[in-house]
């Protein structure tokens, strides 16, 4: 079951974008240890609590979604400058 969504999300292109831009926004913050303390910085000032980003796996479909609730549920904390 799992790689046949992977598979739906691979057929539409809006999925496909969405989910590749997902893994960007995590790899980012997964490479450069600056950026992600100053993330779990604003993180906990705002929250008051961390939130790790979820990188998804290619044969867990939920995965995908774990990858996209944590971008989401730390929404304000990326959008600070």
């Amino acid at each position: 079951m799992n790689l046949c969504v992977a598979d739906i999300f691979k057929s539409s292109d809006k999925f496909k974008r969405v989910s590749e831009k997902a893994v960007a926004i995590v790899s980012y913050f997964n490479v450069s240890s600056y950026f992600r303390g100053k993330l779990k910085y604003e993180q906990n000032s705002i929250y008051k609590k961390t939130i790790t980003l979820m990188r998804p796996c290619e044969t867990r479909w939920n995965s995908y979604y774990a990858c996209t609730s944590s971008i989401l549920n730390s929404k304000v904390a990326l959008k600070v400058e």
